[in-house]
């Protein structure tokens, strides 16, 4: 913490309990981008708090808000469907369009931050693999997008759809989180 304290400028002190969710270099990352140039929180939280604190961060952008939810969404969308936490660079561009290589996309402003998703290439399959850099992010964006999907129906729906998912989880083992 001590290392991230100055180039983020986390004003404070930190919990024991923040620091043993802070545990893995990605989290205690997440949590510093999260807290830059404002005071920690006090009391203690969870890794969900975390993650929201990051996101109304980031993407806080008039642009990147939008653009940026729907490209994730998006993004998990497809993996969901195709059931795999990596997807191929030709896979990525046959269902979104958008050129990874490119500098001005949503991809790349994203790939940017150096935290959310990964481009790696694939010795294997001679092509570069795009996926979320940290599972338990994965995860939250399925949540979000789910709620997303489902804010304007009555909650005895909103049980039912999530059963459906609930029940798909044998399919795709990362719904489980």
């Amino acid at each position: 913490f001590m290392t991230l304290r100055t180039p983020y400028v986390l004003k404070g002190n930190i919990s024991k309990e923040i620091i043993d969710i802070c545990k893995q270099p990605i989290m205690l990352r997440f949590f510093a981008e999260a807290y830059s140039k404002e005071k920690v929180p006090k009391m203690d939280i969870r890794r969900i708090q975390i993650f929201n604190k990051y996101w109304d961060k980031k993407l806080s952008e008039k642009k990147m808000e939008r653009e940026g939810r729907d490209f994730l969404f998006n993004l998990v969308e497809i993996m969901i469907q195709l059931r795999k936490v990596e997807l191929g660079e030709k896979i990525l561009i046959r269902n979104t369009h958008i050129n990874p290589d490119s500098p001005d996309t949503i991809f790349s402003k994203i790939l940017s931050e150096n935290i959310i998703i990964f481009k790696d290439y694939d010795k294997i399959m001679h092509e570069n693999k795009i996926g979320f850099t940290y599972e338990a992010f994965f995860e939250f964006v399925i949540a979000r997008r789910f709620l997303s999907d489902y804010t304007e129906i009555c909650e005895k729906e909103l049980l039912e759809k999530f059963k459906g998912m609930i029940d798909d989880i044998p399919s795709f083992k990362n719904y489980m989180g």
